[in-house]
């Protein structure tokens, strides 16, 4: 969070879990510092979810990686995802 309140990214690759903060509230958090951050997540994730991290994800239309992902996948999901960041403007 630190380093989002300090400047804009072009994408954020985050992890759904994590020890301190979830993906939905990362989310939450970068959005209410950075709204231009909005379309510019790309989460991974292992094989179980549950529904409410399901519904998140689906709501927020954000790429997903599934774990283990390999360089190529990670490679063409944040390709995609760029090109989608620059067509929005």
């Amino acid at each position: 969070m630190e380093k989002i309140a300090q400047r804009d990214y072009d994408l954020v690759l985050t992890d759904v879990k994590m020890p301190d903060v979830n993906g939905p509230e990362l989310h939450a958090r970068a959005l209410a510092l950075r709204p231009s951050l909005a379309g510019r997540f790309v989460f991974m994730r292992g094989h179980t979810l549950s529904l409410a991290t399901r519904e998140f994800l689906d709501s927020t239309h954000a790429p997903m990686l599934p774990k283990p992902a390999s360089v190529e996948e990670v490679t063409e999901v944040v390709r995609r995802a760029l090109s989608a960041v620059r067509a929005r403007g």
